[in-house]
């Protein structure tokens, strides 16, 4: 549990999401860094990775966050499959007791066929 604000970043191994959940830490949050894509963030070199290449993953991310001082928590989460997305919720509710703000950045779309 926390006192803090609490985010959750959906999309937040690289790019834009990583950024954004490095910042939402700095300004007080504790983020939870949610993606497909995991590792071993202590075998990382270098380290912090480049954060646009497939190096940067949620447990770097979360790794950089907490050597900056901050609260961080990655889990792991496959936007396409529902029981991931309710797994994330459940879990952040767990750890942090409450969520305070989304920020959904993932690059997962689906598309229909759209009938006339």
């Amino acid at each position: 549990m926390t006192s803090k604000p609490v985010a959750i970043v959906v999309g937040a191994s690289r790019g834009i999401g990583r950024q954004i959940a490095i910042d939402l830490a700095k300004d007080g949050y504790a983020v939870v860094v949610a993606a497909k894509t995991t590792s071993d963030a202590s075998t990382a070199s270098p380290f912090p990775p480049n954060p646009n290449s497939s190096a940067s993953t949620i447990n770097t991310v979360e790794r950089e966050i907490r050597e900056a001082g901050h609260e961080a928590t990655a889990i792991a989460v496959d936007v396409r499959d529902p029981a991931s997305i309710q797994r994330l919720v459940d879990l952040a509710l767990e750890t942090y007791g409450a969520l305070s703000l989304l920020v959904y950045n993932s690059g997962a779309a689906w598309w229909a066929p759209h009938y006339v």
